[in-house]
């Protein structure tokens, strides 16, 4: 099984693949996070309050650093995608204003390389695109009436179109070689 991760989704999706051997081969992480955030309070809330997720009942490490994809509150937060058992495929926009989700997207491929991974990996960047890239099918409409508009966070619904039209064929692709 693969499994897809998008925005804070992507942490959750890397960190069950790095655990879950018996179950995920394959890992898809669009306008992804390489590292393990903070639950964040919106405002008036304090801001970070503790990690987003935990394993065995117990908080992950986490850091409050979100567009730094090497920690230095806390290294530990940083995600062990060289664990993953089997391909991985991150996909950025350039103009993302929620995170440097390009910069974690570098720093997860080049966490493959250093580690040796022997299985496939794979980083798609489109530079106009934002962090509405993260739903990469591109069948879905721009802002569709259900939700009035659908944010782009950095970019416009027309970049981000042409993104995901590109990116959609080359993610398929990926994952039917790759399996």
């Amino acid at each position: 099984m693969w499994i897809v991760g998008a925005s804070r989704g992507s942490e959750a999706a890397a960190l069950v693949a790095v655990r879950r051997h018996d179950l995920v081969h394959g890992l898809v992480d669009l306008s992804p996070s390489a590292t393990v955030g903070c639950a964040y309070v919106p405002a008036g809330g304090g801001g970070c309050a503790d990690s987003a997720w935990s394993a065995g009942g117990k908080p992950l490490p986490f850091t409050v650093m979100f567009d730094d994809p090497v920690p230095t509150d806390e290294p530990r937060a940083i995600i062990p995608v060289e664990e993953v058992d089997g391909p991985v495929l991150t996909l950025c926009g350039g103009s993302d204003l929620v995170w440097a989700s390009c910069a974690s997207s570098d720093a997860i491929q080049q966490r493959l390389r250093r580690h040796g991974s022997r299985f496939a990996h794979l980083a798609l960047a489109y530079p106009d695109a934002g962090h509405g890239i993260d739903l990469p099918m591109p069948y879905l409409p721009a802002a569709p009436a259900a939700l009035g508009a659908l944010p782009t966070y950095g970019s416009t619904p027309g970049a981000n179109d042409v993104a995901r039209a590109d990116a959609w064929p080359k993610v398929l692709d990926f994952i039917r070689q790759a399996r």
